[in-house]
Formats: C-alpha cells, structure tokens, sequence
C-alpha cells in the first residue's frame, strides 16, 4: 500500500523536476536524478524490475553528469544509485550486467571512504555485499567470499563504534567467514 501510494507521487517530483531541468539546463539535473532515483526504488519494491531499471539508468547518467559538472559533490548519491542499479539488474537475472555497475560502486564507496574515513562504511558494506552476491551468482566463488568477508569485517567495525543500529546488517549480510563456498569448496555436476 505504502509503496504504491508513492509512485504517483514519484511520477509528478519526476515530471516536475524535469520540466525546470529542460527550463534551466543543468540546475536541476542532481533534483531529477534524485526524483528518479527515489522513483526507481519505489518501482523495484512494487516488482516494476524493468521500469525501475529504465528509471535508474536515467538517475546514474543524471548524477555522473552532475558529478562531471561539481566534482565530488554527487559522488556518495552517484555510488547509491549504482548500487540500486546493480541491485535492480540482480532481479532482472542480469549479473554479467550488474558486475561492473556492482564494482564502480564499490570503487566509489572506498574513494570516500578513504577520504572521509568512516563517513560512508554503511555505503561501503552495502555495496561490497551485494557485488558479493553478484560474484557468487557468477560462480566466482572465491571473489565473492573475499568480498563478502570484507563486508562483514565493515558491518563489524561499524557496530563497535555504534553498537546496534548495524547489527541486522551485519546478521543479514550474506555472509559470515566462509559460509560463501571457494572455488576449491565448489563442484559442479558435470552432467
């Protein structure tokens, strides 16, 4: 119900946004790339995959544009909708696809995380745990373990310094160590 009630609420910040975006050029872009990515989120959690993925798209170009134009000062929301991207390709069956969106995530996430270290771990964990699970649907076992190993060793960090808030992250995480099956731990039936 809730969802539902926001996409038509989604559709008009939307519409309206890109209306003052195409009035003044480049003002409002990172204002219709959050419109679309708050779309695109609410599409997804209604099982609209493809709908969220064309929206999501739009949102990614949207902020890599806005981050061309003022760099640094859309990068932690370029890396979140690289994230929903990658997360939305996953539901479509799209690994191979959401592997590199998964990796620039990733790429992102640390480059701030090294920068402001601790500001963006949340983001760092999140994206590292679902390019795990990307890896792992790839069958790249081993990468997908480290991955995930790197997660979780981020969920745990962030629950020492603040205990509880991350603990669901940290117990939904896919992965506790060497739960991931390595390549040498993984068979496959040759038939």
């Amino acid at each position: 119900g809730q969802h539902r009630d926001a996409q038509p609420v989604g559709v008009e910040a939307v519409e309206l946004y890109r209306a003052a975006e195409e009035a003044e050029p480049g003002r409002h872009r990172a204002d219709l790339a959050l419109a679309l990515a708050n779309l695109g989120a609410t599409l997804s959690r209604l099982g609209h995959h493809q709908n969220a993925h064309n929206v999501e798209v739009e949102a990614v170009e949207l902020y890599r544009a806005a981050e061309e134009t003022q760099p640094g000062r859309h990068r932690a929301h370029l890396a979140a909708a690289r994230v929903n991207l990658g997360l939305t390709l996953h539901r479509l069956g799209r690994e191979q696809d959401a592997y590199p969106v998964g990796v620039e995530a990733v790429e992102v996430y640390r480059a701030m995380n090294e920068a402001e270290p601790g500001r963006h771990r949340a983001g760092l964990a999140t994206a590292l745990a679902n390019l795990g699970l990307t890896l792992s649907l790839l069958g790249h076992y081993q990468d997908a373990h480290n991955v995930e190993v790197e997660a979780v060793e981020v969920y745990r960090a962030m629950e020492v310094t603040e205990p509880g808030p991350y603990r669901a992250r940290l117990a939904d995480a896919r992965v506790t160590p060497g739960a991931t099956p390595t390549a040498r731990d993984h068979h496959q039936d040759p038939h």
